[in-house]
């Protein structure tokens, strides 16, 4: 494995690269104004795949992430609205229309990132998946980076990613990051 910083990264074309959940969110979410630098660097990377015509593959299980961790943000600030203390988000939330527009939103970034012309919408291969390596890995991360770095192994993907907690895999997978 190799770490490589986003500063010395140079995008090729031959190579197929996989964005984690945390890189999205800091090029379409509303959570990314405290880090503007990551922001940049990461933006910088998305265009250069783009006007390179290089690969980002991506799976349902990022735009899933994606979307509940911008839902459960809407929740938290919906919640900590005196009115709103104490309430869940199932039963309480999801009927609001604070809940519906941020649905709308969110369908609209997971269009926008979806018809990116670098995206490649791929399966998430779990029948294919060797699942004791995932659950050894998710030992040190958490299931879902434990998944990504199963994937990025099996398709000989770069990740490009903002989350430290990869870099504890004795890994066969280079990781891109503004962190290394």
């Amino acid at each position: 494995m190799a770490k490589i910083n986003i500063d010395d990264f140079t995008p090729k074309v031959t190579q197929s690269y996989f964005l984690d959940t945390n890189v999205w969110l800091l090029l379409y979410g509303d959570i990314a104004n405290f880090q503007r630098r990551e922001q940049a660097k990461y933006s910088k990377v998305l265009k250069t795949f783009i006007d390179r015509d290089c690969s980002v593959f991506l799976t349902s299980n990022i735009i899933s992430e994606f979307s509940n961790v911008l839902l459960q943000k809407s929740f938290k600030e919906w919640k900590s609205k005196s009115e709103n203390v104490g309430r869940r988000f199932k039963d309480d939330f999801v009927r609001t229309s604070v809940y519906a527009d941020q649905v709308e939103l969110i369908t609209t970034l997971v269009l926008k990132i979806t018809k990116l012309p670098c995206v490649q919408r791929i399966p998430d291969d779990f029948n294919a998946v060797d699942l004791n390596l995932i659950l050894e890995k998710f030992k040190i991360i958490d299931f879902n980076d434990a998944y990504i770095a199963e994937i990025c192994k099996r398709k000989s993907l770069k990740l490009i990613t903002n989350d430290r907690d990869f870099f504890s895999l004795e890994s066969e997978i280079d990781i891109v990051s503004a962190l290394a």
